[in-house]
């Protein structure tokens, strides 16, 4: 599938490389149900940051409802969630690559 795990040590609170995969995996995986790849999303995402942490999320509360994973997330609710996760204005586009790497 051409997926780049995350390595162990980018995540400070990663269990293992071998979950992270297996989360990744699932998160793109058509075959499980959108609530478990959603789910799966959401895990990755709370392991990347603060910014991972709410992103997904409806209420910018950084838990349920969360959103679709094929909902496009505009550019200025990016600038208010970088914000509310205090990522400077300068990093947001550094920190999105980065989340989207993490999620596959």
């Amino acid at each position: 599938m051409g997926l780049k795990p995350l390595a162990a040590t980018r995540l400070r609170t990663w269990p293992d490389e071998t979950t992270c995969t297996r989360l990744t995996q699932h998160t793109i995986d058509v075959g499980l149900s959108a609530y478990r790849r959603t789910k799966c999303s959401v895990a990755l995402g709370k392991m990347h940051s603060e910014f991972g942490r709410i992103v997904s999320t409806e209420d910018l509360e950084g838990c349920a409802p969360y959103l679709a994973l094929t909902k496009l997330i505009f550019l200025n609710d990016i600038k208010r969630e970088a914000e509310k996760a205090s990522v400077p204005a300068r990093k947001i586009g550094q920190t999105v690559r980065s989340l989207s790497e993490s999620l596959g």
